[in-house]
C-alpha cells in the first residue's frame, strides 16, 4: 500500500540515533530531565539497524543470542520523536536544546540499566524485583 500522496497533511516524524549513548538512555534523559516523551528501540527495522553499524552476519547472530537468553542491552535501537497536531515550534526548539545538551552534558542523576529490557531507570528506582537502586 502506497504512502499518502502529495499535498497531502500529514504530522512528522524524525528517528535519530546519538553516537556513544544507548537509544534507551537518550530517552531515559529526555524524560526525566526534560519531561518530554520520545520511543526507542527497532521501530519494526531490527534488520536495517542491525545492518547500519556494518555488523558481520556472526556478529548480528550473537547480538540475536544474547536478547534470546534475556539480555537486551546488545539489541539495535533508535530514539523516534513524533509531532502531534498540538506540536510547536517551540516544542521541537526544545527537544533540539535537549537533545544536543545529551551530549555535550552529564546526566544529572545517575542511571541503571536493566538487562532484561535494557531500559534505563534513574536512580533510587524500584522498577522490577531484584533491579535495585544504590
Amino acid at each position: 500500500m502506497p504512502g499518502p500522496g502529495p499535498g497531502t497533511e500529514t504530522l512528522p516524524a524524525a528517528t535519530f540515533t546519538i553516537d556513544a549513548i544507548p537509544a534507551a538512555l537518550a530517552a531515559a534523559r529526555l524524560a526525566q530531565e526534560d519531561a518530554i516523551g520520545v520511543r526507542h528501540g527497532c521501530s519494526s527495522a531490527q534488520p536495517y539497524l542491525n545492518r547500519l553499524p556494518g555488523l558481520s552476519p556472526a556478529q548480528a547472530r550473537a547480538r540475536r543470542d544474547r536478547a534470546r537468553g534475556g539480555d537486551r542491552t546488545a539489541m539495535p535501537a533508535a530514539i523516534r520523536a513524533s509531532a502531534g497536531i498540538s506540536t510547536t515550534e517551540h516544542d521541537v526548539a526544545r527537544l533540539l536544546t535537549a537533545v544536543g545538551r545529551l551530549v555535550t552534558a552529564e546526566p544529572p542523576v545517575r542511571y541503571r540499566r536493566d538487562p532484561s529490557t535494557a531500559d534505563f531507570y534513574p536512580l533510587p528506582h524500584r522498577a522490577r524485583a531484584g533491579l535495585a537502586g544504590t
